[in-house]
């Protein structure tokens, strides 16, 4: 049984699917990013789900938490799978933040997450700008933290940029 808040979330998701499937063909076709699907699910609230609550998110994965944010998942699936993973590895890396950064980290980075800024798994994709393309994001990842390429100044481990926002699990990390 899913809690009134996700009921109200689901609903919201039942609001905004049917125009993501509308547009799901022509992004394909396009290899197209779906930045209005984002725009409106930001709107709908979907891009704080996993954001604590006292920072004024809606707290999934804590607690007895769980299974509505995947039941979320599932029902953006049904409408858009891209926009639907977008928005999961979004939420897995503001879980990561909301739940295993340090306090100053979290009054760094999850007031902006609520605000509308959307993270992302950056590092993963080693080799992503090789061909000449250009990025147009604007990381908020202080520097001193983790260098521009996403590896780890204190172990040369690549690792996720959310990681290394947190914590890195090497020795010789301060």
């Amino acid at each position: 049984m899913n809690s009134p808040e996700t009921e109200t979330l689901l609903a919201r998701v039942a609001e905004i699917g049917p125009t993501f499937r509308e547009r799901m063909r022509e992004l394909d076709v396009g290899s197209s990013f779906p930045f209005q699907n984002l725009a409106e699910a930001q709107q709908a609230d979907l891009h704080k789900l996993t954001v604590p609550r006292e920072y004024g998110g809606f707290g999934y994965w804590r607690d007895d938490n769980y299974s509505g944010f995947y039941r979320i998942l599932e029902q953006l699936a049904y409408w858009d799978t891209n926009t639907a993973q977008l928005l999961q590895v979004h939420n897995h890396a503001v879980g990561i933040v909301g739940w295993h950064a340090t306090p100053e980290q979290r009054e760094l980075f999850l007031p902006q997450i609520v605000g509308g800024a959307f993270c992302a798994s950056l590092g993963s994709e080693a080799h992503i700008f090789e061909n000449g393309a250009e990025h147009s994001f604007q990381p908020i990842l202080p520097v001193s933290r983790c260098s521009t390429t996403g590896t780890c100044s204190a172990c040369a481990r690549r690792c996720l940029a959310v990681s290394c926002s947190t914590t890195c699990s090497c020795p010789t990390r301060t």
